[in-house]
């Protein structure tokens, strides 16, 4: 449990600090209240429970209202929740409950002020009312959660095949695989090309595979956003808009248009690879790689920008477009000189998982 989200944020909320100094000093005051009424035997029996039983009830309430509210804050944000809050008090249980609980005050006030009644009617006068009370919220609570159980568990399995219908009418991406490919970066001076570099560029790839696959099902205005995170995944490192390997550069193309960054993908299982990192192999070093990369390192493509040493980072791709907004995780293991980035798939957080298949 101590991994749960909801304990996590559950505990942060009780244990304030605030309530944390209440309770410690409570608890101070409990356990000298305590040993003050032990060693000073000649006060009053009534006095030396006051010194422990004063603090303790504080230090109960403030536990007790600090764990309650903040549950009722974590939980009403869910919608089982909201639905069994709203069964369990129906207005006339509600009415009842309200009832059970002025006749409880009511019997208590009477039992305490008509001290010539037997010791049992004293205690029936308020007893009765709040076994009402308490069997009525008790009886309700039970069955507001076995109907909202009951109702879940008898839908009727078309809504489960429009739900599936509805979402494989949508396109399907999956990770296909990652390969490194060197590829030639050229210069133009005087009329003449020259290659001024070999750097390896690192892409990983995806394909547009529904089951079936209909002209509907085609991925449109697909980007790639990139984050860079450290060997933990906890810090951002960069991110970036990363580049389809098909497309050209906007240097190149002399455009600033985000539509560069952009792809259709067919329902056919087409491949198109986004590139992400670019490494020569002389260098220890791997830098991020995007459509704007010619335009900040124009000679070499080293973006200092984007700059990634030896080591294990995180790599997390979001693609979206029209119908498509899914985010695959991934590590990249930079090895140093003369060794290639490397890429490992980790997960999907969509439907369906792939596993790792580099393709070099």
């Amino acid at each position: 449990m101590k991994r749960s989200l909801f304990l996590k944020q559950w505990l942060s909320r009780t244990f304030t600090t605030p309530l944390l100094y209440i309770d410690l000093l409570a608890g101070s005051f409990a356990i000298v209240g305590w040993a003050a009424g032990y060693v000073l035997s000649g006060l009053g029996g009534t006095v030396r429970i006051l010194l422990w039983a004063a603090p303790l009830t504080v230090l109960t309430v403030t536990v007790i209202v600090g764990a309650v509210y903040p549950t009722y804050l974590l939980m009403k944000r869910s919608v089982f929740f909201k639905q069994w809050l709203s069964r369990t008090f129906t207005t006339p249980l509600l009415y009842i409950d309200l009832l059970a609980g002025v006749f409880v005050f009511v019997g208590w006030v009477a039992g305490y002020a008509l001290a010539g009644l037997g010791g049992t009617v004293r205690v029936l006068l308020w007893a009765v009312p709040l076994t009402v009370l308490t069997m009525t919220v008790l009886v309700s609570a039970v069955y507001a959660a076995y109907s909202l159980w009951k109702e879940n568990a008898d839908k009727p399995s078309a809504d489960k095949n429009e739900s599936n219908t509805t979402r494989n009418a949508r396109p399907h991406i999956r990770f296909v695989g990652w390969e490194t490919v060197e590829v030639p970066l050229t210069t133009t001076d005087g009329g003449t090309t020259q290659v001024v570099g070999r750097p390896w560029f690192t892409r990983v790839t995806f394909a547009n595979s529904p089951d079936p696959a209909t002209p509907g099902k085609e991925a449109r205005n697909v980007v790639g956003h990139v984050e860079f995170y450290d060997a933990s995944g906890e810090r951002l490192l960069f991110g970036m808009v990363g580049r389809w390997a098909d497309t050209l550069e906007r240097a190149q193309a002399r455009i600033r248009d985000v539509k560069g960054d952009q792809i259709d993908m067919p329902p056919d299982a087409t491949p198109r690879s986004l590139d992400i990192v670019l490494k020569y192999d002389e260098d220890n070093e791997c830098y991020g790689l995007s459509n704007d990369t010619a335009i900040h390192a124009p000679v070499d493509w080293r973006d200092e920008r984007r700059k990634l040493g030896r080591g294990l980072y995180g790599v997390k791709i979001r693609l979206q477009g029209t119908g498509v907004d899914e985010t695959f995780s991934f590590g990249l293991i930079n090895r140093g000189s003369r060794e290639k980035v490397r890429i490992l798939h980790l997960t999907r957080q969509t439907q369906g998982t792939s596993s790792d298949h580099p393709q070099t």
